[in-house]
């Protein structure tokens, strides 16, 4: 029986707005805005203007925080990238934020879940060196998300700290301090190696990629719990995993951005976003 099929849902549409911090108008929504619809007890119905469901897989992909200059607090925002490569694999994108996360994703049954990458706090017990920080608000809507997605069996792609909260939620650990990492989405920064026998290297047909880079913290190769290292950077830091018993054929995380636009990148991102949709699509 599903808990929440007598929930009451608000439909709302994301806008798109330029923000200091990216290269192109991103899709947003004011926190305030979604703060009204929490305070009635009605579950968010977040999507995209002039797109139809069409019996698509419906993706949900949790949406980023990020500060806008006309407004005090933080928006919920999402890079357009994400979602074009999302609807270009003919996936139907769904979004949510950060509160009720169980029940938004219970009322909406997605068939995918999708992690973006960005830049908020994990549980301290997952770093190498002690953390003042512990895990916060975004990083719980992360965890909340995994435990769905395991519980439903959905797949999973995690990109960038999605793929590092997919490895702590599969008992990796991490370590920060890798700021020569840090170089951008639109560029290439290193080549990576691909493990032969992966789902990745079926996927990439390839075993050699080059890829850009946009983090400081990496999943320790010696201490990765249940995941399996299936790419590796040219100075040893993971780049993609997968599950020793994962609970779908396609969970899958990748430490660089593939939805970014950068030179050679547009084979392997078709070829990645299309298996994780085909994926979700064995759902409906």
């Amino acid at each position: 029986m599903n808990l929440y099929q007598n929930c009451i849902s608000k439909k709302i549409y994301l806008e798109q707005d330029v923000y200091p911090c990216y290269d192109e108008p991103v899709y947003k929504i004011e926190a305030q805005k979604l703060a009204d619809i929490y305070a009635t007890d009605m579950i968010p119905d977040i999507r995209l203007k002039d797109t139809e469901e069409n019996n698509k897989p419906k993706i949900a992909i949790i949406l980023a925080q990020d500060k806008h200059q006309k407004r005090e607090e933080k928006d919920f925002t999402i890079h357009p990238a994400y979602v074009r490569a999302v609807t270009e694999a003919g996936g139907y994108p769904i979004f949510f934020a950060y509160d009720k996360v169980k029940e938004v994703l219970e009322w909406h049954k997605p068939q995918g879940i999708l992690l973006v990458g960005g830049f908020f706090n994990s549980p301290q017990k997952w770093y190498i060196d002690k953390e003042e920080q512990d895990i916060d608000v975004r990083g719980q809507a992360y965890l909340d998300a995994l435990t769905y997605a395991k519980q439903q069996c959905l797949p999973l792609l995690g990109i960038c700290a999605g793929m590092q909260m997919l490895g702590g939620f599969c008992g990796a650990k991490i370590k920060k301090g890798f700021k020569q990492h840090l170089v951008g989405g639109d560029k290439v920064a290193h080549k990576i190696s691909i493990l032969p026998e992966s789902k990745l290297a079926k996927i990439a047909q390839i075993l050699e990629l080059n890829v850009n880079s946009h983090h400081s913290e990496a999943l320790m190769a010696d201490k990765l719990g249940d995941c399996i290292m299936t790419s590796q950077s040219e100075d040893g830091l993971v780049e993609a995993i997968e599950l020793k018993n994962s609970w779908n054929d396609f969970v899958i995380g990748v430490q660089w951005h593939p939805e970014r636009s950068f030179s050679g990148s547009e084979d392997f991102r078709k070829k990645l976003f299309n298996a994780f949709v085909d994926a979700c699509g064995r759902f409906i």
